[in-house]
């Protein structure tokens, strides 16, 4: 089979089964599939160690997450491996991560000292709004260019249809003589509209040869290296996201909120962890302007007046959740 790449979520395969079972005929080139051999028939579960990004939390201990409900689709069946992907799996490329990230990165948010976190640092600033995972390449960046707009003056909102889209493929695969690109010819848009265009929706690519070529996979060349894996066309590849922006009518950056959480960094690594304030033995803290320091008792807040309560509720933090079906 061509190599093919994808950002479909999962998601978009949990209404209908019989289209579902029609893709997956049709992308894995497996006719005989059945929907079945896609179903989770125990259901799948993910069981919790500790907090996701911070293992010595005792929160999320034993704690598990469905991945797939009992007879529901299992977006980790054997298909969407071998022969091919047909779609996402991993949690943190669903709608539901895409959603949340984006609405917590809506938000401006303020340092201990009172000033406006500026964002500069896209690692300490998903540290402090907790959107995701700050030791990927994608969530901090996302992050960061979402959180541009906010102190722009914008508000934003995902645009339909919501999703993560291939953006292109970089010049970095060769033909053997090792200089000159692969034609953009070869690349097939299944899914999606717009490949090569300044603003694509593509969902779906594949590398297919012509047959005219008197080439294979392996006579292309990536770094010099002849093409071997997968991964060595996946990092040509990048993504992005669509919103549509206004600007805010009070030419203000909307309300400023405190950091849910901040930062310890593993000694020795460049891996960080979310935490609330405290860090672990082999851990030391990162971002000590983000949270009050917890050694330190907490300020006495003064009463609320009652008028206040309700611009108070007004201008809270939002957390946006997806229902799953």
């Amino acid at each position: 089979m061509s190599p093919r790449a994808t950002t479909t979520s999962k998601s978009y395969f949990r209404s209908d089964e019989v289209r579902v079972v029609e893709i997956y005929r049709e992308f894995t080139e497996t006719p005989s599939i059945s929907a079945d051999d896609l179903r989770a028939r125990d259901g799948v579960y993910r069981r919790y160690t500790g907090n996701q990004f911070a293992p010595w939390s005792p929160a999320a201990s034993g704690e598990t997450e469905t991945v797939a409900e009992p007879g529901g689709l299992n977006p980790r069946n054997r298909f969407n491996i071998n022969p091919g992907i047909v779609h996402l799996s991993h949690r943190a490329n669903s709608l539901g991560a895409e959603v949340n990230l984006a609405g917590v990165s809506g938000i401006a948010r303020k340092k201990v000292d009172g000033t406006t976190l500026d964002g500069a640092d896209p690692e300490k600033l998903l540290c402090c709004n907790a959107g995701g995972n700050p030791n990927r390449n994608s969530d901090p960046l996302i992050s960061a260019q979402a959180y541009a707009q906010v102190l722009a003056g914008y508000r934003y909102t995902l645009a339909n249809p919501v999703g993560l889209y291939i953006a292109g493929v970089a010049d970095g695969l060769l033909l053997p003589d090792n200089k000159t690109p692969v034609p953009k010819e070869w690349w097939r848009e299944v899914r999606g509209e717009g490949f090569g265009t300044t603003a694509p929706r593509t969902l779906r690519l594949e590398l297919e040869i012509p047959s005219t070529e008197k080439l294979t996979i392996s006579d292309l060349l990536i770094g010099g290296d002849p093409v071997k894996y997968p991964g060595q066309i996946a990092e040509l590849l990048s993504v992005h996201l669509f919103v549509t922006r206004w600007k805010r009518a009070d030419a203000s950056i909307g309300p400023v909120v405190g950091c849910e959480k901040t930062c310890c960094q593993k000694h020795g690594t460049e891996q960080k962890a979310l935490t609330n304030g405290e860090c672990p033995e082999g851990y030391d803290s990162l971002y000590t302007d983000l949270l009050p320091d917890p050694a330190e008792p907490a300020p006495v807040a003064a009463p609320v007046p009652k008028a206040a309560l309700l611009s108070l509720a007004m201008s809270a933090p939002f957390r946006v959740r997806v229902h799953k079906r």
